[in-house]
């Protein structure tokens, strides 16, 4: 009887190991079923990215000797990660290490034809400033009014011992910044500065509101039909703002102005900025260490202004 109890229990517990057995293989079955779904549902997320191997400054170029291709799963489609095709593209902003780029984080190299590299060490720059930090360049005349010469331009191969800089330019721009820099030679107490872009991605750039030194335009030869293109401030502007510099430092003239009429291309015709004083008939040459100055209008007329003397007439 013993023995047909025991052979009873044996058997019993034979059949719950099986069913136990035969519940965890269909558990096991089933989780490797979601396993095999969920590993197949990821291949659709991953993506071939490039990474930067380590930190790019913007305005840098993206090559394969900075980021590497590899692997990662995300739920962007492809085509807006940086692909085989970008390689050699520029940098808009700062890529950070680890990374994956995206394609809207670069730039083109194609350049225009007309940009040039400018070297400049006449700024009063930012101390903090390193190369391809975004920039305006601004300038402050001794009457303390402020205008935008270049608006967010990356500043490169900085050198703050020497002052010197470098920037990329076009034609117009270069023709902005030379005219600047006439004007702070010209006209004492004037500063040509940097102000530098705390976050250029989601800054705007300013409004360049600089206006032209028309004596520069006269002495390289530019017209204004060749300035088509250049927004600048009307010759009004400027001979207001000449007149409210002089004002402000109690001076008759601080340099030779020129001012031209549109509807004459080749301005100035008559009273030529280049004229020398000897070559016009009752002018004598001045003694002494004065000066005399040279007001140019539109209607071509001279004014010669002596220098006044202690005493005189």
């Amino acid at each position: 009887m013993l023995y047909v109890i025991l052979l009873s229990i044996l058997i019993m517990v034979a059949i719950v190991a099986i069913i136990i057995y035969l519940s965890k293989d269909a558990s096991r079955q089933k989780y490797e079923e979601e396993i095999a779904a969920l590993k197949q549902e990821l291949f659709g997320y991953e993506r071939s990215v490039y990474v930067p191997i380590t930190d790019i400054r913007a305005g840098d170029t993206v090559s394969l000797d900075n980021v590497v291709k590899t692997t990662t799963v995300a739920d962007v489609n492809s085509s807006y990660f940086f692909a085989d095709s970008d390689l050699g593209k520029v940098a808009l902003v700062d890529l950070v290490a680890g990374v994956p780029v995206m394609k809207s984080m670069c730039t083109s190299t194609t350049l225009p034809a007309g940009l040039r590299e400018f070297e400049c060490n006449k700024l009063v720059m930012n101390s903090n400033l390193i190369s391809n930090d975004y920039v305006d360049v601004k300038i402050v005349f001794p009457n303390a009014e402020d205008y935008t010469v270049l608006s967010k331009k990356p500043i490169k191969n900085v050198d703050q011992e020497t002052g010197n800089c470098f920037f990329w330019l076009t034609e117009d721009e270069i023709l902005l910044l030379t005219s600047a820099m006439l004007d702070a030679e010209q006209i004492q107490g004037t500063k040509i500065y940097t102000t530098k872009y705390i976050r250029p991605t989601l800054q705007e750039a300013s409004a360049v509101d600089y206006p032209l030194n028309l004596f520069a335009l006269d002495v390289m030869g530019y017209t204004p039909n060749s300035l088509d293109k250049l927004t600048i401030a009307t010759n009004n502007d400027r001979s207001a703002l000449e007149e409210r510099i002089k004002d402000f430092l109690g001076v008759d003239s601080f340099g030779t102005t020129v001012a031209w009429d549109a509807s004459k291309p080749n301005q100035p015709e008559e009273g030529d900025s280049s004229l020398d004083p000897e070559e016009e008939p009752g002018n004598e040459e001045p003694v002494g260490d004065d000066a005399f100055t040279v007001d140019f209008n539109p209607e071509g007329d001279t004014d010669w202004t002596p220098p006044s003397e202690e005493g005189g007439a």
